[in-house]
């Protein structure tokens, strides 16, 4: 289910991110040999996301999952590579969940093939494990800073590309935020414990408990589909004394066993190298070539106290300048919401991308595609020219603009 919902939040934005006519053009990346490389048209993209689509709702239904989970964790795996630059922190740990659905038995009770369900045991079993306190426990140790002062939620909650509906309730109890603060880092820091006590009703608690905060959280942050994947993860460790049942174990065969085994390597050696607990380099640059590495550094060492934004001033023939994201006359004020000022959490990655770029390469692209896309949704007083220009403010207490940045532009064609 959580590959689908992330198939269609990507649908939407299929031309413009993941099509020779979007912000990236296959020609500004390395060639590759997946699928998603094998053309630039709208067409052929479409067809990629059907196959995953269907693959998908095939595992869902249990009819030959692992066979389905390996599709579907291939045109994963070649979409993230396609469009690195609408990627965040749910994506690694989507591609190491369906990697890891290739290698449990997934057929169960809603199997359609009516299999009795089974567990799997030993080292495949404890992939889960070793990704959940990686995740938690190496995300509090990266954290410092104004999470050890108590400050780091109310920063994180006045990143307005960020701050979900409760954020300005919960800005105004400044209290509640520096409890909230200790909270979370102690949470992640106790949990890589608590999940080594093998007390299945303790591990039932500790599920709960985390599928009710991520829940909660993302009320004070819109961070996309990270809760849905978090909680898919989490369902994963449910014991199976809470359905009053014991399961048939399942061995894992000698390839099981290899691959599992080579995978918990991974974990551990690229989960050391984030922390600079060991230095190797080389294996990292391996891992992070075909997309194993993991870096949980969400809001760490702390939030940002700087952010900026995005305007498109589009120049018309017959009507004012109109800043295109928006619809609004053009003005360099702060758009009212921008946590959807783009619209979705993969744009806001994408103009993140843009603003960290050093090279700038990214930008004209950009423009070409603001150029063609707004000539079709206004097809009869289409943009004669588009600038860009970045906004920069402190978004700490005062809030100022500390940069106007104009970064190009271009003139659009008539058609």
């Amino acid at each position: 289910m959580t590959s689908l919902v992330d198939l269609g939040s990507r649908a939407v934005d299929l031309q413009a991110h993941y099509t020779d006519a979007g912000i990236l053009p296959r020609a500004m990346l390395a060639p590759s040999l997946w699928p998603h490389f094998w053309s630039g048209s709208g067409l052929w993209q479409g067809a990629l996301f059907a196959v995953a689509a269907l693959a998908s709702i095939a595992l869902i239904l249990g009819w030959k999952s692992r066979w389905m989970a390996g599709i579907v964790a291939l045109l994963l795996w070649s979409l993230h590579a396609r469009n690195p630059q609408v990627l965040f922190a749910a994506d690694p740990l989507l591609r190491w969940l369906m990697l890891l659905a290739t290698l449990l038995p997934l057929g169960g009770a809603w199997n359609v093939e009516g299999r009795p369900p089974r567990s799997l045991q030993g080292l495949p079993a404890a992939i889960p494990l070793a990704l959940l306190m990686a995740l938690y426990g190496v995300g509090g140790l990266l954290k410092s800073g104004a999470w050890h002062s108590g400050e780091a939620v109310a920063m994180a909650l006045r990143i307005q590309h960020y701050a979900g509906p409760m954020a300005p309730w919960l800005l105004d109890h400044p209290q509640l935020c520096e409890g909230l603060t200790w909270f979370t880092l102690a949470a992640e820091l106790a949990t890589p414990l608590l999940l080594l006590i093998p007390r299945w009703r303790l591990r039932v608690g500790l599920v709960a408990f985390w599928i009710l905060t991520h829940g909660a959280f993302s009320l004070g942050l819109r961070v996309g589909i990270f809760p849905l994947v978090a909680w898919s993860a989490w369902l994963l460790l449910l014991p199976a004394q809470l359905f009053g049942k014991e399961l048939l174990g399942q061995r894992p065969g000698p390839l099981n066993l290899g691959i599992s085994a080579a995978l918990l390597l991974v974990l551990a050696l690229t989960n050391l190298h984030s922390l600079g607990w060991t230095h190797t380099p080389r294996i990292e640059a391996a891992l992070h070539t075909v997309r194993l590495s993991q870096h949980w550094n969400m809001y760490a060492p702390q939030p940002m106290n700087r952010e900026g934004w995005l305007l498109l001033q589009g120049q018309f023939a017959e009507r004012p300048d109109t800043e295109l994201f928006s619809g609004r006359h053009w003005s360099l004020d702060k758009p009212q919401d921008l946590s959807q000022h783009y619209g979705g959490m993969r744009w806001r990655k994408a103009i993140r991308a843009q603003m960290v770029d050093p090279t700038n390469r990214y930008r004209e692209p950009m423009v070409i595609w603001a150029c063609q896309h707004w000539s079709q949704v206004l097809p009869k007083d289409p943009p004669t020219h588009i600038n860009m220009v970045w906004v920069f403010e402190a978004s700490g207490p005062p809030e100022r603009v500390t940069q106007v940045l104009p970064v190009g532009g271009m003139d659009c064609p008539p058609n």
